[in-house]
């Protein structure tokens, strides 16, 4: 077996021990913020963020205070490595020293992109 087969191999192990680990600890995590879940809150952003310019203040993570901005953004680093976990095991391959994930990629833009906002919502506190 060469190194690249050797190690190929590897990895997916170790993608399939990660997501069984975020999947056991995760199932019912839902962090609360005043009321709303953070999906809750994920779904407004992403409809707000259809409409608007990522760079502009958000009007959904504004008035968060910063423990609950704190959790969300939690929460999407969370799954955001998640979701690239299922696409890494649904459908993935080395190329030229990269992984190339080819599958879950809605959910996956979706996160990445929510990820920035909540980002850029913390830097301008």
């Amino acid at each position: 077996m060469d190194l690249d087969v050797a190690s190929h191999r590897h990895a997916s192990h170790g993608f399939l021990l990660i997501d069984l680990l975020l999947r056991t600890q995760n199932v019912k995590y839902l962090h609360s913020l005043e009321g709303t879940t953070v999906e809750s809150l994920l779904t407004k952003l992403a409809d707000e963020l259809l409409v608007q310019d990522i760079t502009e203040p958000s009007a959904v993570l504004g008035p968060l205070s910063d423990d609950e901005l704190e959790a969300a953004y939690d929460f999407v680093l969370e799954h955001f490595a998640l979701e690239l976990l299922i696409g890494a095991d649904k459908n993935s391959d080395w190329s030229n020293g990269k992984l190339v994930i080819d599958a879950n990629h809605g959910p996956i833009h979706l996160l990445q992109t929510a990820f920035y906002a909540v980002r850029l919502e913390v830097q301008r506190r």
